[in-house]
């Protein structure tokens, strides 16, 4: 994964994989099942394949969500 330099590289870095995300939930209806089952106000955050899983904020809702060739849903027990 090539390291966004600056603010406006990784915006356009995150709004990127958005869309390649909202792509894949068309293609993949099921995928967006999973992610609809949180409560609303949960943080998606995108984890790229060579990226270390981060560490979760505590107290936040976040869903973590695995990109490599295609979006997967991480199945977590703190949230």
């Amino acid at each position: 994964m090539n390291t966004p330099n600056t603010n406006a590289e990784a915006v356009r870095h995150d709004i990127g994989l958005t869309f390649d995300f909202i792509r894949a939930c068309i293609k993949n209806p099921a995928l967006l099942e999973q992610v609809e089952q949180f409560a609303d106000g949960t943080e998606l955050v995108f984890i790229e394949k060579d990226q270390p899983f981060p560490t979760p904020k505590e107290g936040a809702k976040q869903q973590f969500i695995k990109v490599s060739h295609s979006f997967e849903v991480i199945e977590t027990e703190f949230a």
